[in-house]
């Protein structure tokens, strides 16, 4: 297990082997850092309560309680999926490191 934020709840790693495949119905959970703005964000797709699928995100500072959260529904694992690696694109751009999570989201290389 790995608490990758001191204070908060403790976030649990997931798959961090480079295109790993994680099972149907597990969660895929990713982290980013951006270290010099002291800033984090988390995205997961998962299932809902009534079998869909969702991708959250999370976002805030390292030292605060501040941030905020947006759950968006997906058509289907696929496009949470397709979603979330659009999501890997952008936090990287704006610099933000990833320090949890599957290792590398393609348009469907975790999927499978």
């Amino acid at each position: 297990m790995n608490s990758a934020v001191k204070g908060r709840a403790a976030y649990i790693a997931g798959p961090a082997v480079c295109g790993s495949t994680p099972a149907a119905s597990t969660a895929i959970r990713v982290r980013w850092e951006n270290r010099h703005r002291r800033r984090y964000y988390e995205a997961v797709v998962q299932r809902d309560l009534f079998g869909g699928w969702e991708l959250w995100k999370v976002w805030g500072a390292l030292e605060s309680a501040r941030g905020g959260q947006q759950v968006l529904p997906a058509r289907d694992k696929q496009s949470g999926l397709a979603a979330l690696a659009q999501l890997c694109r952008h936090r990287e751009r704006r610099g933000y490191m990833q320090v949890a999570g599957v290792g590398a989201i393609s348009n469907g290389a975790a999927a499978r």
